[in-house]
């Protein structure tokens, strides 16, 4: 995996640097879910001004959740679950303080790693368009034109076959 230069990774979730200790982990307790959910908050239905009905779905319960922490406190989220023979990832998010310093990478990294070995036939995503970038430093590849979500402009992205083998 690729992380900012000074970091190292250690037993599959601690990532460190300098004295900042970052921990990616799955949502499996009450207060977890409720951190996760109020990063959610922040930054979908205040920034970004999707609708709380939009926002918490009905895919809550089957999607496989993470909460990121730096230094024991929430600052960011995804989620992945499983459509049909693929995997969906969804709901990446940081807070808007803690963007650029290489979170986000860790976290789409970290997922990753969680559902390759799943062996699904695709890995996808709907990015919004302004972000798309960063997912294709990731690996991923467009695939289809841009499309509204949440009044919102998205595209599909999949994660490309030589990054499917990793």
């Amino acid at each position: 995996m690729n992380y900012p230069r000074g970091w190292f990774r250690s037993r599959g979730q601690r990532i460190m640097t300098g004295h900042e200790h970052l921990r990616l982990e799955k949502v499996t307790t009450p207060e977890r879910s409720w951190a996760e959910m109020e990063i959610r908050r922040k930054v979908f239905i205040e920034e970004q001004n999707v609708t709380p009905e939009l926002e918490y779905d009905d895919h809550e319960s089957d999607s496989v959740h993470y909460i990121l922490t730096r230094n024991s406190t929430p600052i960011g989220c995804a989620r992945y679950r499983r459509v049909g023979n693929s995997v969906k990832l969804e709901r990446v998010a940081l807070l808007k303080e803690e963007r650029g310093k290489g979170y986000g990478r860790s976290i789409m990294d970290r997922m990753l790693e969680e559902v390759l070995p799943l062996e699904p036939e695709t890995v996808y995503l709907h990015s919004q368009t302004a972000v798309a970038g960063f997912y294709e430093k990731c690996g991923f590849t467009t695939c289809n034109g841009v499309f509204k979500e949440a009044d919102i402009d998205h595209v599909k992205m999949v994660l490309r076959d030589r990054e499917m083998q990793r």
